[in-house]
């Protein structure tokens, strides 16, 4: 994608903003106005890869999006006076200083969708990387359906896992929703492709999201997969083309209890684990691109008293040398919900097969 050349620190030079039917972005070092990236709060530190900032207009104000309908004729950008902080620096790795030799792209919060610069018979102008539909790379999505970090565009659902066919993992997976989920996954679809409402969600809510694995990758190994009814954390690119699907799914996230056996509870339910948790995370064929998945953690995580130990699962032999280290997750606070969670990034293999990665959760009680 292509974006701003951003600056290393506010203030400096990207790029100029020529308001004729809509915003256009050229190249920098012309003689139109200064635009600059700034983070909410009095600070002269970089910009970071992965921070929210706000894209400052001078004389204008601070550039922001408004959701628009599938089929919409360009970008609906606007101008507000408060500083509007809905856009991610892409393009660079999370918490590396934006560098000011090469170019970086832009994520809008709002939107869900970068906002990319494409040749059109007036000249290059901003649309959305998307196109504001549900095909290509897939369909904008609300805050609370994106993971937290990885590749911006993706999404991220949690349901009950539910083969389509015994035995056949080649044949996919369905998610059951909670019903909350459904029912908000069902009003942004109403919204975003009114013209398939009816035929995608009928009852207003999705009720099974189809989990389709990559045609270059293949599918997951049996072994990746959870038992049926597991809860299954999945990320990868919604589509409502024929009917709406994670395609191609990029990771997938499930976990067993002390005895081994698959959770099926939700989180925040009662039968979810309260001190032991084995996550299970696979990063799938050819999915190339670093990918972080949010953990949550036992439930008793975080009471007084108490502490939490993280001991990774033993990274499988592939008969290539050394076996790498596993590290253990990072405690992080996941940002959707506002609970700790283990934070496990998983790096794409060179040759573009399967990377499996874990960890064992324990929280030890107080006596």
């Amino acid at each position: 994608n292509r974006g701003l050349p951003a600056p290393a620190g506010p203030g400096r030079r990207t790029g100029y903003v020529d308001d004729a039917g809509g915003a256009t972005l050229t190249a920098p070092g012309t003689d139109g106005p200064t635009v600059s990236l700034s983070r909410p709060g009095p600070s002269t530190d970089p910009v970071r890869g992965g921070e929210r900032v706000a894209v400052r207009l001078p004389g204008a104000g601070y550039l922001a999006a408004e959701e628009t309908r599938t089929g919409a004729a360009g970008p609906d950008l606007t101008v507000r006076t408060d500083r509007a902080a809905e856009w991610i620096v892409t393009g660079v790795a999370p918490g590396v200083a934006i560098p000011v030799d090469r170019p970086v792209a832009l994520f809008d919060t709002v939107q869900g969708d970068h906002l990319i610069c494409r040749p059109g018979p007036g000249g290059a102008a901003l649309t959305w990387a998307s196109g504001g539909t549900a095909e290509g790379t897939g369909l904008p999505m609300p805050e609370r359906f994106r993971p937290p970090e990885g590749v911006p565009g993706d999404t991220e659902l949690n349901g009950a896992a539910v083969p389509v066919r015994d035995g056949d993992p080649a044949a996919g997976l369905l998610i059951l929703l909670d019903p909350g989920e459904a029912r908000h996954l069902g009003e942004h679809l109403r919204e975003r492709v009114p013209d398939r409402a009816d035929l995608l969600v009928p009852d207003g809510a999705v009720g099974a999201v189809a989990c389709r694995w990559s045609v270059d990758g293949g599918p997951p190994a049996a072994e990746a997969l959870p038992a049926p009814g597991a809860r299954i954390w999945v990320q990868g690119r919604l589509a409502a083309e024929p009917g709406v699907s994670l395609h191609p799914v990029r990771a997938l996230a499930w976990a067993t209890d002390a005895d081994g056996d698959a959770v099926g509870a939700a989180p925040q339910d009662p039968l979810w684990p309260e001190t032991v948790l084995t996550w299970r995370v696979h990063l799938l064929p050819g999915s190339g691109a670093a990918t972080a998945v949010y953990l949550p953690l036992p439930g008793r995580d975080g009471e007084p008293g108490t502490s939490t130990t993280f001991t990774p699962l033993p990274v499988p032999d592939t008969g290539e040398g050394e076996p790498r280290r596993p590290r253990p997750p990072a405690v992080v606070r996941d940002p959707r919900t506002g609970r700790r969670a283990a934070r496990l990034l998983l790096l794409p293999d060179p040759a573009g097969a399967a990377v499996t990665r874990g960890c064992t959760v324990r929280v030890h009680l107080p006596g």
